[in-house]
């Protein structure tokens, strides 16, 4: 048998055969008793003896241990109320010792942890008064400090923090204290390399995965909201590297897919994006067709690429990203001559102010290929006078009074000519306007 089952197996042993004996033991063997219960982790089982020495032995001079470590096992046991009300028991005796030192500052934290920070603050400045100990001013400070900021006093709070780092730098609060500032930081709107240079200072000597964790999610956050998609694309790469299975950290892989293509990283939206869960990808299937899409045609696989474009624009029409999904296809089908796909995507290209023009003049130059001509004239003229300052302008009426003399209708074509030369006289195409 293991060591650690034969311990377990002898405390079960130990506290089946206790109750034929409790009336035997005395206080100090009670403790003991309790104490390696605590000690193994059987935090249910130690609560019960505890509490039996407490009610057996009112006298005992150790009662302030016994009373601590019954609201530690509460509070293992997540009984917060419970174990408030051991540690007031031992502030209330105030019996000289490092119990009373330690439970004042686990009473506060508990309080502060309620949400009861009106009864944490005095409590906390009363330790800090006394000019404790290092180990107990630091997590003293980082309490108050965290009891502050919940009271609304975000100034007060960071200056706590600020204390240790410059007073206890070794303190295992110093981790703690830094990403509470650079939560801070991030909050009041601070530069984004102040927010990292306080956040390098946690993941130095993070006190777990845990909390290296809750750092890099906030310097992805503090770069998004920053626009700074390099750095919210980088921490998210750090994420996803040390917890690639996190709930938190697939959640944010949209988000971090985002930041990747306005960063260029293109061979990383691809991989950012295997990380999406199901019901994300299901909720969100444009973005993730856009984002595809546009990765795959930035590192050329355009037909691929193509492929999500028709998709995004076939399935999603109604999509913020379709018009540029047709756009992007309509590119691909008029090089290749397919004008007639150009075309079919009029309707969605006309929807994008930022893609009328470009999109117009695909459609108009479509429509001329294919022989529509009345068509073909028509658009380049609204064309034209949608977009007058467009180096294209003067083409699009030059092109659609070639068509017009080309159908022989003379009088059309001599009005646009005319209209070309007025409103274009120093273009290039002007001087043949005149004498069409």
């Amino acid at each position: 048998m293991t060591g650690w089952r034969h311990s377990l197996a002898a405390g079960l042993a130990a506290l089946l055969l206790f109750p034929l004996a409790a009336s035997a033991l005395t206080a100090e063997e009670q403790q003991r008793f309790a104490d390696g219960l605590f000690s193994r982790g059987l935090h249910e089982m130690a609560l019960t003896e505890y509490r039996r020495a407490i009610e057996q032995f009112p006298d005992y001079p150790d009662r302030d241990v016994l009373l601590f470590r019954a609201a530690e096992c509460s509070r293992k046991m997540g009984q917060g109320a419970q174990a408030i009300d051991y540690l007031r028991q031992i502030v209330a005796a105030g019996k000289a010792g490092p119990y009373l030192d330690r439970s004042r500052l686990r009473l506060s934290e508990q309080h502060v942890q309620a949400g009861q920070v009106k009864e944490a603050i005095p409590m906390l400045e009363a330790i800090l008064a006394a000019n404790p100990a290092p180990e107990t001013a630091a997590p003293a400070l980082y309490y108050l400090g965290l009891a502050r900021v919940k009271n609304g006093e975000k100034e007060v709070g960071r200056r706590g923090f600020a204390g240790i780092l410059a007073q206890h730098p070794e303190s295992s609060f110093a981790p703690y204290a830094a990403l509470e500032l650079a939560r801070l930081l991030n909050e009041a709107g601070s530069p984004f390399a102040e927010v990292k240079a306080m956040a390098d200072r946690v993941l130095v000597k993070a006190p777990s995965d845990a909390i290296a964790l809750e750092t890099r999610l906030l310097l992805m956050d503090a770069a998004n909201r920053r626009d700074d998609f390099k750095g919210a694309s980088a921490a998210y790469l750090d994420l996803l590297k040390a917890s690639p299975r996190d709930a938190r950290v697939r959640e944010s892989a949209l988000k971090a897919a985002w930041a990747c293509l306005r960063s260029e990283k293109f061979a990383e939206v691809l991989e950012v994006l295997k990380a999406v869960p199901d019901e994300v990808r299901k909720s969100h299937e444009a973005d993730i067709l856009y984002l595809e899409a546009n990765a795959l045609r930035k590192t050329g696989r355009g037909e691929e690429a193509l492929a999500r474009y028709n998709e995004l624009a076939g399935r999603h029409a109604q999509s913020p990203y379709a018009p540029y999904a047709a756009y992007e296809t309509a590119l691909v089908s008029h090089a290749a001559k397919r004008f007639e796909e150009v075309v079919s995507r009029a309707a969605l290209l006309a929807r994008e102010p930022t893609l009328a023009a470009d999109g117009g003049w695909l459609v108009a130059d479509s429509l001329r290929e294919l022989g529509r001509t009345d068509e073909a004239v028509d658009a380049f003229v609204k064309w034209s006078a949608a977009n007058p300052a467009d180096p294209r302008a003067p083409d699009a009426l030059y092109l659609a009074a070639q068509m017009r003399q080309q159908q022989k209708r003379f009088a059309d074509a001599s009005t646009l000519y005319l209209q070309l030369a007025s409103a274009h006289g120093a273009h290039a195409v002007a001087p043949r306007a005149l004498y069409g």
